[in-house]
């Protein structure tokens, strides 16, 4: 059965895919964590959702904290219209089967962009925080001097605050902060991470080389969701999306010497415990520097509920609610 026709409201606040980023500049931070913790999460996010089909396995005990800038931002349905952004990603390295990719996941997400914050949750399903950001003084070597601020719930007693949610800083002095090695091809670079990482592997050996063996792209995965409102404990759409970063150029990926620290707080209305990360030092930082096309994305599974009569989303589930206006019932 094929989808409705989206139906255009006035105000809308997000634009359809796809969506172009230039001058995209975006520090990379592994930082060591507990491997069973972001597996744990993989199941409550993503497996549990699409019941194992597709199913994720965290490759390495590693959060990814990303610090992204986008100067220029634009949608192929809006040319006319240009915005910038500043984001923060805590990111998880996946290995999805039956397919063998290796999509990024984001269980949290913080961006100071309030149309990113409504585009990308209600089209991607991306766990996008609205926050405020200080980049320190703006330089190219002061760009990873970051602090992220946004509203939380400190305790369940508490008011909804403005708290600090994350701080970078570097004892890194001006001018080492690249590294000699860089790579001009996504690939290559994102085979060269996958090597470095290797030794804290945490698939099989055989599942990991089948997934490497060819060529690697930037790939972002997630569990779009709507909450019903007859019964608010349920979902009555979720979807596991992925969706392709298309580089259109790739500016090189130097790594970064220095020392860095990252600070993360948890708060009760934002579980970042449940990362399980071990250390605020990175055991390896990156700088990327690109341009690329975001979306559309692909649905991987789809299931509308089960209680309102929509199973698992086939034709013939979607049709059995509205059974009574051909003068019969189908279902499964």
């Amino acid at each position: 059965m094929a989808n409705p026709h989206y139906v255009e409201t006035p105000g809308d606040q997000q634009v359809s895919p796809p969506y172009m980023f230039k001058k995209m500049r975006s520090l990379w931070y592994a930082l060591p964590a507990d491997g069973d913790k972001l597996q744990r999460l993989c199941d409550k996010y993503l497996n549990r959702p699409s019941r194992g089909k597709p199913f994720y396995k965290n490759l390495f005990p590693y959060v990814f904290v990303q610090l992204n800038s986008y100067p220029e931002i634009s949608a192929a349905s809006a040319p006319g219209q240009v915005m910038s952004a500043e984001e923060v990603g805590l990111s998880l390295w996946l290995l999805r089967l039956p397919d063998f990719g290796m999509p990024f996941f984001q269980p949290f997400l913080f961006i100071d962009n309030p149309w990113s914050v409504v585009t990308g949750r209600s089209v991607f399903g991306f766990n996008k925080i609205y926050s405020s950001f200080d980049l320190g003084d703006g330089s190219p070597e002061g760009f990873g001097e970051t602090r992220v601020e946004s509203l939380v719930f400190p305790s369940m007693e508490s008011s909804l605050s403005l708290e600090n949610i994350l701080q970078v800083k570097t004892q890194a002095p001006p001018g080492i902060l690249r590294d000699q090695d860089t790579f001009t091809d996504p690939s290559r670079f994102l085979h060269e991470l996958a090597g470095r990482l290797h030794k804290q592997l945490l698939v099989d050996e055989r599942e990991f080389r089948t997934a490497t063996a060819g060529e690697l792209g930037f790939e972002l995965d997630t569990l779009k969701q709507f909450r019903d409102a007859e019964r608010p404990e349920t979902a009555c759409y979720q979807a596991i999306v992925s969706t392709p970063m298309k580089i259109k150029k790739f500016q090189g990926g130097p790594l970064l010497g220095g020392e860095w620290s990252l600070d993360l707080k948890k708060y009760a209305s934002l579980p970042i415990d449940e990362l399980g990360i071990k250390s605020n030092q990175p055991v390896l930082a990156f700088e990327l520097n690109l341009d690329c096309e975001f979306g559309p994305g692909r649905n991987l599974f789809v299931n509308t509920g089960t209680g309102n009569g929509f199973g698992c989303g086939c034709a013939s589930c979607l049709a059995a609610p509205f059974g009574w206006l051909f003068g019969r019932r189908e279902g499964r």
